[in-house]
């Protein structure tokens, strides 16, 4: 931070600090489907805990994974919902 606003190395010290675990940082369960898209209300739902498949469930990358499937799906087809359909034929949650 000090090299970016053009003070010397150390020049700034914090007055305290914390450390806050996020409890939610990994899931019990994951959504079997990279997100959730409801049109008729047009809102979206992505996520580290919505993942496909159990390799990218809770990481870095199934969050952006999950986020980038959303939104290719907004480009090309925002009046079709998608994720929230229950059961056999619709998403679940996985443990």
């Amino acid at each position: 931070v000090e090299a970016a606003v053009g003070l010397e190395p150390e020049a700034l010290k914090p007055l305290r600090t914390r450390l806050q675990l996020w409890g939610a940082a990994l899931p019990l369960c994951r959504w079997d489907d990279p997100y959730v898209w409801d049109a008729e209300h047009r809102i979206g739902i992505a996520g580290d805990w919505c993942a496909a498949s159990a390799e990218h469930a809770a990481t870095v990358e199934g969050a952006f994974l999950s986020g980038e499937a959303l939104a290719n799906h907004l480009a090309a087809t925002p009046a079709q919902p998608a994720g929230l359909s229950l059961g056999a034929d619709g998403g679940r949650f996985v443990p």
